[in-house]
């Protein structure tokens, strides 16, 4: 960190008026499965976009072998939107229990692909369920407007 520009680009200081899009990815914990090391919990700000609203943060599992791992989100978005019941360590879905602890409800939907797939089209429809002409918003996500009556910015309302 530099302290006369705040941050420190490669290329430069020119970069970062140059560019239409930063990201700022911080690593905020590690992901073990017994005594090895297999991810990185990592979280994404975007530091500046002229395309779209900045300032938006999301925290990713990264996997050293697989990349971002879906079946993480899968299981974060579903207990956040309901779909997956948590109660203690365990996860259940649709009076399944899918495993004990997070990284066991990850290695069954990664074994079991159909599930995994009917979980994300749910969490999809209930995130971008579309009318005809309307998109239908869910209670979970406050949505500003501009003057116009354009929506502009939404947020997850936290739980």
């Amino acid at each position: 960190i530099n302290a006369e520009y705040g941050e420190v680009t490669s290329g430069g200081v020119a970069l970062k008026f140059y560019s239409s899009q930063r990201l700022e990815v911080r690593r905020i914990g590690s992901v073990k499965k017994g005594e090895e090391f297999t991810g990185n919990m990592i979280k994404v700000k975007v530091a500046k976009n002229k395309l779209a609203p900045p300032f938006r943060a999301v925290t990713l599992e990264l996997d050293f072998k697989t990349g971002l791992s879906r079946s993480g989100e899968l299981i974060d978005l579903g207990v956040k939107l309901g779909f997956i019941e948590k109660s203690g360590a365990w996860l259940s879905y649709k009076d399944t229990k899918i495993g004990q602890g997070r990284e066991k409800a990850k290695a069954y939907l990664d074994e079991n692909p159909e599930i995994a797939n009917e979980l994300e089209s749910m969490i999809r429809t209930a995130v971008f369920a579309k009318g005809d002409d309307e998109v239908t918003v869910p209670s979970f996500i406050s949505v500003e407007d501009d003057e116009k009556g354009d929506a502009v910015d939404f947020e997850l309302d936290e739980k």
